[in-house]
């Protein structure tokens, strides 16, 4: 035989590459048998191992044929915003070394979860328990508490207004404050007038917010009566009032000194008018009393100390004998006599036929 290129009579090494396949007992997944000649033997590969990063992880020389192993630590890949990262495994599959190789880490990515937590203005009082969201969450699938109060406090009322900052997409743990919009407190001012008015008005009420300074109206008016102050604590027209909340005022009055004179004089009247019953006995008794045979005008001059009269005045009943005008209740068989005199009308008590 004899082989083309080749010097005659002159020695050569001649290596020849045979695979080998053991097909006893293997399965057809089975990997062939490599068998190396003294060609292979001699030739190297370097296999790189890498992160998914790009950064190098390990460097080696592995001999043709030779499945290559990682000798360093389980690859790591830091987590991010949205992902924990967990090695899987080498990218391409590990295999015999033919020929220079790199292999890249690959790793199993988990969805993060972010606790959202809602509290009070105060930043204490946790008005629902901590929950966990996914990452990227849409801010109207993440769960509110219904809408928080808060008590009033000397000045205002508060009113919820939101949360703060506004509640947004899930990206990491949040905290979300209760918020509030101060509502000023209201006070009702009364102003009993006790029987007098201002600008004719028999009442007077003033709303207004409270920690508003508000001027005392001027003084209400009666007849016969002097205003002295308001009761409440006692303040005057044109003072300051600070409103802490409802109130009232009242005001305080003094009875003129003419209005004093009035009363004590129709008192005095009062009193000097016999009652009922007395005016009747007095004159049951006198009506029984014998009388002489006289005219009439006679017995109307003898009868005339007993006259009551009724002025035309009525403002001013008159007094005369000691009587005032006033409705008799007479027994059977008496009457009233009147009699006109002047601008005055006199009565007396008579039995019938007299």
């Amino acid at each position: 035989m004899q082989w083309a290129g080749l010097e005659p009579n002159t020695d050569y090494s001649i290596f020849a590459r045979i695979a080998v396949t053991n097909t006893k007992n293997a399965s057809p997944a089975s990997e062939p048998t490599t068998v190396r000649t003294l060609a292979d033997q001699s030739r190297t590969h370097t296999v790189t191992w890498k992160n998914a990063d790009g950064t190098t992880l390990q460097t080696e020389t592995v001999l043709y044929g030779d499945t290559p192993v990682f000798q360093g630590e389980t690859p790591k890949k830091a987590a991010d915003v949205k992902y924990t990262y967990v090695f899987k495994g080498w990218m391409p599959a590990i295999a015999r070394v033919t020929a220079d190789v790199t292999y890249t880490a690959t790793y199993d990515e988990t969805v993060n979860k972010y606790k959202v937590t809602f509290v009070d203005y105060d930043g204490s009082t946790v008005l629902k328990e901590t929950a966990e969201y996914d990452y990227g969450t849409p801010a109207a699938n993440v769960k509110r508490p219904a809408d928080p109060t808060r008590e009033a406090d000397a000045q205002h009322a508060y009113k919820f207004a939101g949360w703060t900052p506004e509640v947004a997409n899930v990206t990491g743990d949040a905290t979300y404050k209760a918020t509030y919009a101060e509502v000023a407190k209201k006070g009702t001012l009364t102003f009993d007038l006790g029987g007098g008015t201002i600008e004719g008005k028999t009442s007077l009420t003033i709303e207004a917010n409270v920690g508003d300074v508000i001027t005392i109206p001027e003084a209400p008016v009666r007849d016969g009566y002097t205003f002295k102050y308001w009761k409440g604590s006692e303040y005057y027209p044109g003072d300051k009032y600070t409103v802490k909340g409802d109130h009232t005022f009242a005001a305080v009055w003094e009875r003129s000194r003419m209005a004093a004179a009035a009363a004590a004089a129709a008192a005095a009247t009062a009193a000097a008018i016999p009652t009922r019953g007395a005016l009747h006995r007095t004159h049951l008794e006198r009506a029984r009393r014998p009388r002489p045979a006289t005219s009439s005008a006679e017995r109307l001059q003898r009868l005339a100390p007993r006259l009551y009269v009724r002025s035309a005045s009525r403002s001013s009943p008159r007094i005369d004998g000691g009587y005032a005008h006033v409705a008799l209740t007479l027994t059977k068989g008496h009457r009233v006599c009147n009699r006109m005199r002047g601008r005055f009308s006199y009565s007396f008590v008579s039995k019938i036929g007299v």
